[in-house]
């Protein structure tokens, strides 16, 4: 077959869809697997017909392993549908969000972050383990913080994302139940954050700090176009105001501030050509970019898009770099493959979907 990972990658997305449609457990999706090999091994009629059985049904048991419950201390189990006031024990993932936002003449700084809880105190008092993610929300974050690799305590509201306000209407709650997010916790601000242990400034953050630094000088401390050339450049929308961010939602053009395959691609061909251009060989290129782009993703907070284009690129740089016959069509099944085995979810993501079926 002259690209032979297509109908696997196929054949996996199919068998996720079919575990999102079809409620069994992680067991019996392994055991269909296990009968579909069998079957194939044994009744020769329909040839490969073991490797379709178990290219669907692995697909099918290992999104029923990201959905499922499996800790008995799973914030699903222990944590009420209704609201309850609540002290958290977590460590920061990542920041998702840092808004400049204004309401009532008032300027306030909205932030999102994703944090890891590894322990819940109830309003009585006890404290349990807990395990999950959860999306913490405030609109007073100017004084605060957080940055991913923090130990916190957070005290707030915690509770299920709100559902769809008319049938038909967006659902937050699927969208997030779809990243692995299934509470969400409403906090005043600083007085409510309390740092336990400060993350090291790792290597990335330090890039951050100086890409910044770098695009902004020479220019004013003022310049309204700063922002932009952060946000634009490495991913940082702190800065981004109301007022400077609503003509690009407007426009539909919100896009140009997320980190895709158009800077990654960038930063790739950069790379490759100074490298070949000093005559390093293919081998030493792809030792030398590959981790690069990795770097570069982890300095812009890890952004799904990025992620996705470097795992694109990567496999095609590898391929390059060790003389093997490219083919893009195959190499880009082979990513696809790659990170629905690391998360079938993101089958169920618009950006998956745009960067592989547009691509």
């Amino acid at each position: 077959m002259k690209r032979p990972l297509g109908g696997v990658a196929i054949l996996f997305s199919l068998g996720i869809v079919m575990g999102s449609l079809v409620s069994l457990p992680v067991f019996g999706w392994l055991a269909l697997a296990g009968a579909g090999a069998l079957l194939g091994a044994f009744v020769r009629v329909v040839p490969r017909l073991w490797l379709t059985g178990l290219l669907l049904f692995a697909g099918a048991a290992n999104l029923t392993l990201h959905r499922a419950v499996i800790s008995p201390h799973d914030l699903r189990t222990i944590s009420p549908a209704a609201p309850e006031l609540v002290t958290v024990f977590a460590t920061v993932r990542r920041v998702e969000l840092r808004e400049q936002t204004s309401r009532d003449g008032e300027e306030s700084l909205r932030l999102l972050a994703v944090v890891q809880v590894d322990g819940l105190r109830q309003s009585d008092g006890t404290r349990q383990p807990a395990h999950g993610e959860v999306l913490a929300t405030t609109r007073s974050g100017a004084e605060l913080d957080l940055r991913a690799g923090q130990r916190i305590e957070l005290h707030g509201v915690l509770k299920p994302p709100e559902g769809p306000f008319a049938p038909g209407m967006f659902d937050y709650r699927s969208h997030l139940a779809w990243r692995g997010i299934h509470r969400t916790l409403e906090f005043e601000g600083a007085r409510d954050l309390r740092v336990l242990q400060d993350a090291t400034r790792s290597l990335p953050v330090l890039f951050q700090a100086w890409g910044r630094a770098a695009l902004q000088r020479g220019l004013p401390g003022d310049d309204e176009f700063v922002p932009l050339l952060w946000a634009m450049s490495l991913g940082w929308k702190t800065s981004l105001t109301d007022e400077v961010a609503e003509p690009f939602m407007r426009s539909g053009t919100m896009h140009l501030f997320a980190i895709s395959g158009l800077h990654v691609g960038l930063i790739c061909g950069i790379l490759v050509a100074l490298l070949r251009f000093v005559r390093v060989p293919r081998g030493g290129v792809g030792l030398v970019v590959i981790p690069a782009l990795w770097f570069f993703a982890a300095a812009t907070g890890w952004q799904p898009s990025a992620v996705r284009a470097t795992i694109m690129l990567g496999i095609v740089i590898a391929g390059w770099s060790l003389n093997r016959p490219g083919d893009l069509l195959n190499s880009l099944a082979a990513a696809a493959l790659i990170i629905l085995a690391w998360d079938p979810r993101q089958l169920f993501h618009a950006g998956f979907q745009l960067s592989f079926v547009v691509v």
